[in-house]
């Protein structure tokens, strides 16, 4: 503690033996007393020297010291240690200079415990103008000293918090917005020196705030003390020397007058967010552009935040999946497809937001309701759990494929497979498969009982084994044919295979294909071989029997060809000696009519019978060498052009047409292999038909014959059940030849082309019955079929059906 002597000559006290004097003096001290104790001070006295003498009330209520304790300088060890001799020292020094007495420090306590006090003693003058005594007084101020250390520490503190403060502080005073005080952070945030910015108005210490808004925003908070606050507040500031953007979070504070509550300026707290903006910013583009991608992810994806699994995100795919459309997006996964209860998935995924363990499967089976029906899909998908960057586990990532159409395929694969291995075991087959990088072969079951082998693989050398010596370079050779450049990558071949333990031999026929890789590689070559042992054996016996049959068909053919011969012969003394006696018989008939007619008597009308039934019995002769000759010639030569037949057949035919008036309509025909001559006599039967069988009028007079030629394209499984052609095409051409005459009955249509079939009398029409059945055999002949359909007096139409 410092001691402060002053000079108090004023306050001295001077001594006077007048009674006048005393009294005077008894009241002053009266006051005196008075005043110290409205003070609550504690009054002593010390003689001339500084020395405690007689009694001291107030001092050993104050101390607890006795007389004896305090007397002479003894009042000295109530002091504090670190404080008696300073005080000491200045009370001698104020003796000596004989002035106010002022001074501070610690007494002890009765209690024991020290307090400070503030402590004023003046000398009491004698008349001679010595000192006779010094009157003083102790004040305790403790409790004031203490609460202005308080204050003190207080404002210290405060004053340190708003420098050391993490954010940043100002106060902004006044019309002109001056700054009164700034911190480090404010000055640091705007890259000024407290120079720059203390008793500067705003503008002139940042003139790049001017026209932001800030300064409308400090003169309403302390126009209306109403705090103000922003957040993220967007704010260009130079710093470095360079303008830039930063983002703080404001708020604007009045400050009030302690005395009179005006708001005298305004508190500005700044917090620097431009980091954490630009993180957040970060942070959102980063999570547009993991929409993004999201949306255009090539595969079904969606996001399922939260233990509740929000759909975040889900794209096109996704949703088409699923049968929805974004209006699911918000929604729990649970409430957007409450299909999926009693399914694997909310459990699985629960299982991955947990244990942060990504989740994969193929192939599985997801029931979902699309278009209002519950349909069964098979997906590949994952489920991966997403992390925030505190590295905690916010959201699952689902991927999906869907892979139904190749789980049916692969059930359909299978089950061909499965078919196909019972078709193998149904047909005795054995498979194997030759690697031809390994250069092993791989035998079934079938195949290694076959061989003798009890293990299914082996390497080539061992796999020729089982060969005679002289198949054994053929197989291998056109194994590795098969796979070399160029070749169609087909393996086939036959030979005989010996089992090695049995000694049983076999004849195989081995078929493979080669297997390429993705560059075209071959790799495997692919085969079944099946046992045809018995088969060969069947044949070489076959082959034994055709020998003996085809001897004997041999001698059958040259029977034939001399029975053509024959026939040839016949026909040629038929149609020459046959002939000659039945000409020589009509000839000496007309001999007899001109020469003996009326001679002859009844006897004439025996000659005109024997002459008619000559001329019919040459006729049937003719027609039957016709059919005989038809018969034998079975071989189609040419194209050959049916309008061109039908206009020579209409040209022999012409003066028969002319006699029965008739009228033939031909349409445009076609061109199709065949016989000339054939076809010639067909239509001339077919022809001379429909004009000798007219109808007949009640008068007795004919109808004029109306014969209709055309053509139809008919595919074969359009022709009719009855049609049984001689040749089987894909489509034929049908020749309708239609007549007005006479018809017959339906049931009669398969007799008529019978030989010598005749459905009226000689009397009634002339012919040998022979005529339709040279057409059928003109159609056989040509691989065809004729066919005909007639009501009685509805006329006929005869249909002739020949092969493209």
């Amino acid at each position: 503690m410092a001691a402060s002597v002053h000079p108090t000559n004023n306050l001295s006290i001077h001594s006077s033996s007048s009674t006048s004097t005393e009294e005077a003096l008894l009241k002053s001290e009266a006051r005196f007393k008075a005043a110290i104790e409205a003070v609550q001070g504690i009054l002593w006295t010390n003689n001339a020297t500084g020395e405690m003498e007689g009694e001291q009330p107030g001092w050993s209520s104050l101390t607890g010291q006795t007389p004896s304790d305090y007397q002479g300088f003894g009042w000295t060890s109530a002091i504090h240690p670190d404080d008696a001799q300073p005080t000491v020292d200045a009370w001698n020094e104020a003796v000596r200079n004989r002035q106010t007495f002022v001074f501070e420090h610690r007494v002890r306590l009765k209690q024991g415990h020290y307090e400070l006090f503030s402590v004023r003693a003046v000398p009491v003058l004698a008349n001679d103008g010595d000192i006779s005594e010094w009157v003083g007084v102790h004040t305790n101020i403790n409790a004031q000293v203490q609460a202005k250390q308080r204050a003190e520490q207080s404002q210290q503190q405060l004053l340190t918090l708003f420098e050391q403060s993490p954010v940043a502080i100002a106060i902004v005073e006044g019309d002109d917005l001056t700054f009164r005080m700034v911190n480090s952070f404010y000055r640091e945030l705007v890259d000024r020196c407290p120079d720059e910015l203390i008793d500067k108005p705003l503008f002139d210490a940042i003139p790049e705030a001017q026209g932001q808004g800030f300064d409308t925003i400090l003169r309403e908070v302390m126009r209306t003390g109403t705090p103000s606050f922003a957040t993220e507040a967007a704010a260009q500031l130079s710093r470095n020397g360079v303008l830039e953007t930063i983002y703080i979070d404001f708020a604007f504070q009045p400050q009030r007058d302690s005395a009179s509550g005006q708001v005298t300026g305004v508190f500005v707290i700044a917090t620097d967010v431009t980091q954490q903006v630009r993180s957040r910013k970060r942070v959102e583009d980063s999570e547009d552009r993991f929409r993004s991608l999201i949306e255009q992810a090539p595969v079904a994806t969606g996001l399922y935040v939260g233990p509740n699994r929000i759909i975040e995100v889900a794209n096109d795919s996704i949703l088409g999946y699923w049968g929805k459309d974004k209006g699911v997006i918000g929604l729990p996964l649970i409430e957007a497809l409450p299909e999926l209860e009693g399914q694997p998935f909310m459990d699985l995924l629960e299982q991955v937001y947990t244990s942060g363990e990504p989740y994969h499967e193929k192939s599985a089976r997801a029931d979902l309701v699309v278009d209002g029906n519950l349909q069964t899909f098979f997906f590949d998908y994952t489920y991966k759990p997403i992390r925030n960057a505190q590295g905690e586990i916010y959201a699952v990532l689902n991927m999906a494929v869907d892979v139904t159409e190749e789980v049916h395929s692969r059930r359909r694969l299978e089950e061909a497979q499965a078919t196909l291995r019972g078709a193998v075991e149904l047909a005795g087959l054995a498979t194997w498969r030759l690697d031809i990088e390994q250069g092993t072969i791989r035998y079934s079951d079938r195949f290694m009982n076959w061989l003798g082998f009890s293990e299914n693989t082996k390497v080539l050398d061992d796999a020729y084994n089982p060969l005679p010596d002289s198949h054994r370079q053929s197989v291998a050779d056109a194994l590795e044919a098969a796979w070399q450049a160029g070749s169609n990558g087909f393996y086939e071949n036959e030979h005989p295979i010996i089992n090695r333990l049995t000694g049983q031999m076999r004849i195989i026929h081995a078929r493979a294909e080669v297997q390429y890789d993705s560059d075209g590689k071959p790799v495997f070559l692919n085969g079944t071989a099946r046992d045809v042992t018995q088969e060969r054996q069947q044949q070489q016996e076959l082959e034994r029997q055709v020998g003996e049959r085809t001897a004997q068909l041999q001698e059958l053919v040259y029977d034939l060809e001399r029975s053509n011969q024959n026939l040839q012969q016949f026909a040629y003394v038929a149609s020459h000696d046959l002939q000659e006696p039945l000409r020589k018989i009509q000839s000496f008939g007309d001999l007899l009519k001109t020469r003996h007619g009326e001679e002859l008597g009844e006897g004439l009308d025996y000659l005109n019978r024997m002459q008619v039934a000559a001329k019919r019995m040459s006729a049937l002769i003719k027609d039957l060498l016709t059919y005989s000759r038809i018969s034998t010639r079975q071989e189609i030569s040419a194209p050959l052009s049916l309008d061109a037949v039908i206009r020579h057949t209409l040209t022999d035919l012409e003066l028969a047409i002319t006699d029965t008036k008739a009228v033939v309509d031909v349409a445009p025909l076609t061109t199709i292999l065949g016989d000339c001559s054939q076809l010639g006599q067909l239509f001339q039967n077919l022809i001379s038909n429909a004009l000798k069988f007219r109808r007949q009028h009640p008068d007795g007079t004919f109808e004029p014959p109306h014969i209709r030629i055309g053509v139809h394209r008919v595919l074969s499984q359009d022709l009719p059940p009855t049609i049984r052609p001689a040749r089987i095409v894909q489509a034929y051409q049908r020749i309708d030849v239609s007549d007005n005459g006479i018809g017959f009955d339906q049931k009669y249509a398969d007799r008529i082309f019978q030989v010598f079939q005749r459905l009226h009398g000689k009397s009634e029409f002339d012919g040998t019955g022979i005529g339709l059945a040279i057409c059928e055999k003109v159609a056989a002949n040509h691989g065809g079929a004729i066919t005909a359909t007639s009501e009685p007096g509805q006329g006929a139409t005869f249909s002739l059906y020949l092969p493209e």
